[in-house]
């Protein structure tokens, strides 16, 4: 009986986990600049 609730649990886990991955790294939601990704690349 537990065994969907887990499942669904872990995929919306995932699911969050890749929204804020998305967020952070490709939306630079930190605020880093054009410069930085050209000098690091």
């Amino acid at each position: 009986m537990a065994a969907p609730k887990i499942i669904g649990s872990v995929v919306a886990f995932f699911a969050f986990a890749y929204v804020c991955d998305t967020l952070v790294a490709d939306s630079k939601i930190f605020g880093a600049d054009n410069e930085w990704w050209e000098a690091t690349d």
